[in-house]
């Protein structure tokens, strides 16, 4: 009974956003979530769902969290419970730990999507996106997704703590000291390993795209 009412619930709201797109029979709603029991419930309501599982390297994560806290002049994103930024860290690898517990179990029926997938070779990876999705795919379809992400917008850059786009790829080299840099080595390395990061950083030209258990190999010769 319960399960019913959420699924009337949800179904109904949607309905009325899909209402307000114009949109008389969506195909998919979206929502974004935190690691915990709600992917496997979601499963259980909506046997079709697909799940995207977005990661980026996690020491640019962090200088990302970081610099938004200066930004802002507070601390958030957890930071606020650790006195120094090593003790933060080490609690980011706990996350990063079940993270990846979390797509080691799902692996197979989600898609892994990397962020400096989307900025590097945005058109490769839409379209690979909208395949898993079955969704079309056309050329033009891509490049209005592109064009359309692309765009300056307040809130982007409100958010925004790197010169670009790129410039945000690789900032742990230059944002993070050598200590730092150590112990995200330490206390990320084999989950960056197995999310496809190397010590360096992002190799494109080395890493395959990931859909669940396939894998799409998109390398440039």
């Amino acid at each position: 009974q319960l399960g019913a009412f959420c699924l009337s619930s949800i179904e109904a709201f949607y309905q009325q956003v899909a209402n307000s797109q114009g949109q008389t029979e969506p195909t998919y709603f979206a929502e974004k979530y935190e690691l915990g029991p709600i992917q496997w419930l979601i499963r259980e309501l909506y046997p079709q769902a697909r799940e995207v599982i977005l990661v980026r390297d996690f020491r640019d994560m962090l200088c990302s969290i970081l610099a938004f806290n200066a930004k802002r002049g507070y601390a958030a994103f957890g930071r606020e419970h650790f006195k120094s930024d090593a003790e933060f860290v080490r609690q980011l690898g706990f996350m990063l730990l079940r993270l990846l517990r979390s797509w080691r179990s799902r692996a197979a029926q989600a898609y892994l999507l990397r962020y400096e997938d989307l900025i590097l070779r945005p058109v490769e990876t839409i379209r690979a996106l909208l395949q898993y999705l079955d969704l079309d795919s056309a050329p033009s379809i891509v490049t209005g997704i592109i064009q359309r992400a692309s765009e300056e917008t307040p809130e982007l850059q409100r958010h925004r703590t790197s010169r670009d786009q790129r410039a945000s790829i690789g900032r742990w080299r230059r944002d993070l000291d050598a200590s730092l840099q150590a112990m995200c080595q330490e206390v990320f390395g084999d989950v960056l390993r197995e999310f496809g990061y190397t010590e360096l950083g992002y190799e494109p030209e080395l890493l395959p795209m990931v859909v669940g258990s396939q894998h799409q190999d998109v390398r440039r010769d």
